[in-house]
């Protein structure tokens, strides 16, 4: 019994030693999460920070600076103040952006992308002991650009949090360390492409996922649609010939359609307003609603909308976000020739004639078809429809092709009598000679 006893407590004491054994090579060695990048003591890991500021297309880049976070987390998977006292403090990062800043557009979105180092040589090198140190990553949420009109400009801040982890190591004279891998997992996502809790490769100048992002949006003009300066869409109708109708109104079919960062289904305010830029929008010109301003017509984006305007009247928008686009559809009238002059983002773009009584589109090719981008500067669309020549005798130009039947059928009875007349001449003197004779 007495040597049973003893070997239970040799055997004892081996399993003791090595599980002892096996904890410490687990503590010593970290396991690293899938999707971490390793360096080494001469090149030690980096990560990095990318920042994607999207806005629409034809929109200047704001002149912002945006700010990340870093909040202590754990040291080696404790969490506790004495442990977290251990830790170096991480300096915020920031990215800044000017309006030279022209980035890449596809579609209608405009994507200027930049990155900051998420520790810089300092920081590498002052963990003070090998270990597992976790911190968590934000952007802060204010400041990065200051906002003077709510109504003209919109920043989104991104909602993104991302936990990274610095597996430091010693280096091989034991008397510093490095960072020798770097993981990084969502905890909050940034974009659709993300899951929460996956893990992302912060991998430098590699496009690499622990990414923010943030969409900055420019309305034009705003407020007083009587002030030239708000006015960031202009429609105009006139009518030309000395016999034109100016009282005579024009359809149009309006479509509207929303930049594709802007939410929802908004619904735009298109005001008529005179030649003095006085609102004088009624119901002849469409169905009206009507605010401080007077009235106007509501517009839904993506749907087409029916306007009519008669002479010196336009159609004009202030609320238009800046990458939105249009296209006016002007039904073709008997008797008028139309012609469009487009003016897109402060320059002329095209301009085009269609024949008599035939639609024409403000759409930017040859076929009336597409679309036309709304710019910061200037833009407008203005139509001039010319009524046809009319002769001052009074004659309608369509009844020509009879007038000329006439006249030619006029001109062979006048022949008719002429010819036959010479004939009785010629006949008269030969019977006078006939009757002397008998």
């Amino acid at each position: 019994m007495k040597r049973q006893r003893q070997g239970k407590k040799i055997l004892s004491s081996i399993l003791t030693s090595v599980l002892a054994v096996a904890l410490s090579i687990s503590f010593s060695v970290p396991v690293f999460a899938a999707g971490a990048i390793t360096g080494s003591e001469a090149s030690p890991a980096m990560a990095a920070i990318r920042k994607v500021l999207q806005m629409p297309s034809g929109s200047t880049t704001p002149g912002a600076t945006f700010t990340f976070e870093f909040a202590k987390k754990s040291v080696d998977g404790f969490t506790s103040d004495e442990y977290k006292g251990t830790m170096p403090a991480i300096t915020d990062k920031q990215v800044s952006y000017a309006s030279t800043d022209t980035g890449t557009t596809t579609g209608d979105v405009k994507s200027v992308p930049k990155e900051v180092n998420v520790i810089i040589s300092g920081e590498a090198s002052a963990f003070p002991h090998a270990g597992v140190y976790e911190y968590r990553i934000t952007e802060k949420q204010t400041g990065a650009y200051t906002i003077n009109d709510a109504a003209k400009e919109a920043l989104t801040y991104s909602p993104g949090a991302y936990d990274i982890r610095f597996y430091v190591k010693d280096n091989a004279a034991g008397t510093a360390t490095y960072v020798y891998a770097i993981g990084v997992t969502v905890v909050t996502v940034d974009n659709s492409g993300q899951t929460a809790d996956a893990k992302v490769d912060p991998t430098p100048n590699t496009g690499g996922g622990l990414v923010f992002t943030n969409t900055y949006t420019k309305f034009g003009g705003g407020g007083n649609p009587e002030i030239p300066e708000n006015q960031i869409l202009g429609i105009g109708e006139k009518v030309g010939g000395d016999y034109a109708d100016r009282s005579k109104y024009f359809t149009y079919a309006l479509t509207v359609n929303k930049a594709s960062l802007v939410p929802g289904t908004p619904v735009y305010k298109a005001y008529v307003v005179d030649t003095t830029n006085n609102v004088v929008t009624t119901a002849a010109n469409g169905s009206i609603s009507n605010d401080t301003f007077g009235n106007y017509i509501a517009v839904t984006s993506g749907t087409s909308t029916t306007i009519k305007l008669k002479h010196d009247q336009r159609i004009v928008f202030t609320d238009l976000p800046i990458g939105s686009n249009y296209v006016a559809v002007e039904t073709g009238e008997t008797h008028y020739t139309p012609r469009v002059t487009m003016v897109v983002d402060g320059a002329t773009s095209f301009n085009r004639t269609a024949t008599e009584a035939t639609d024409l589109s403000t759409g930017p090719s040859t076929a009336n078809a597409g679309t036309v981008l709304v710019g910061e500067k200037a833009n407008a669309a203005s139509f001039l429809n010319t009524y046809q020549t009319i002769a001052p005798t009074g004659l309608l130009i369509g009844n020509l092709p009879f007038i000329m039947i006439l006249l030619v059928a006029l001109g062979a009875f006048i022949l008719f009598i002429i010819v036959k007349s010479r004939k009785r001449r010629e006949e008269y003197p030969a019977r006078a000679r006939l009757g002397a004779a008998e």
